[in-house]
């Protein structure tokens, strides 16, 4: 038996190929713009690994999600954020877990206007190239079905 995909499952994965560029372009844009935003020193308050229960991806082993809540304060007004990363296999998020233990102090970027907006890392790297690229290929995945 064949699989086919008819035009509107074919139009739902041209969607998510526009999300997945359109989260990209957001996040490239923030860190764009978060260049000349203020520094402020957070502090790293917990770590956690969450293994991702019925995620589509657990065959191959990327059911990690790593977590590392931290908090900072601008103007006396505290502020608490999550840094996560999905999709990774157990060793890659115990890594990136190790990288931040508690009581850790890193230099964020917030912006002044609303300091609850902020940037941990002004880079731009290989994950975002590489969802940039997937989102790319899913788009085009999308429009060639659709026709």
């Amino acid at each position: 038996m064949l699989f086919r995909i008819n035009k509107f499952e074919g139009f739902i994965i041209l969607v998510i190929g526009c999300f997945i560029m359109f989260s990209c372009y957001n996040k490239a844009q923030l860190t764009k713009e978060s260049k000349g935003w203020p520094t402020v020193e957070a502090q790293v308050i917990s770590t956690n690994m969450i293994e991702e229960e019925f995620f589509p991806l657990n065959y191959l082993g990327l059911k990690w999600k790593s977590q590392v809540t931290y908090s900072y304060d601008v103007a006396g007004t505290n502020y608490t954020k999550d840094i996560e990363k999905s999709l990774m296999n157990h060793a890659r998020a115990e890594k990136f877990i190790q990288k931040y233990p508690v009581n850790e102090k890193l230099n964020i970027h917030y912006n002044p206007e609303n300091p609850d907006e902020m940037v941990f890392d002004q880079g731009i790297h290989r994950e975002l190239y590489l969802s940039s690229i997937l989102g790319i290929g899913i788009v085009v995945a999308g429009l060639l079905l659709c026709l």
